[in-house]
């Protein structure tokens, strides 16, 4: 048997260089979010964001760009909590509410939107279309 003297730690610093730069990479472009996902079963489109969930805690990000002048959303509350704001284009808050339980309603917002969601142990879901 051959053995490879030496070769060991050449090999950590190699591993060590590729886990940094995955790390590096991962925060320099960002997912948008910086959340804990249970059972999460999501879809982010340029016109459409859902998603259904056991547990949501923290925050996500996501922007569409509606068709039309309405985004219609839809939120399922069944325990914890849920925020949600949108921002249009050039950074004006267009939308912002608290605690939001089950309901659905139509949020005016042309153009580009960016949605900020924050949840805390929220169980449910959202569903956000234009």
């Amino acid at each position: 048997m051959k053995r490879f003297k030496g070769k060991g730690p050449l090999a950590f610093i190699l591993a060590g260089i590729l886990v940094a730069a995955l790390v590096i990479s991962s925060v320099a472009f960002g997912t948008g979010r910086s959340s804990v996902r249970v059972g999460y079963v999501g879809y982010a489109g340029r016109q459409s964001w859902s998603a259904s969930y056991a547990m949501l805690t923290g925050r996500e990000r996501h922007t569409l760009h509606p068709e039309g002048n309405i985004l219609h959303v839809e939120v399922e509350t069944e325990s914890g909590s849920i925020s949600m704001e949108m921002k249009d284009g050039e950074g004006n808050v267009i939308f912002s509410e608290s605690d939001i339980q089950t309901s659905s309603f139509d949020v005016e917002a042309a153009g580009k939107t960016a949605i900020t969601i924050q949840a805390d142990d929220h169980k449910g879901g959202f569903e956000i279309t234009s």
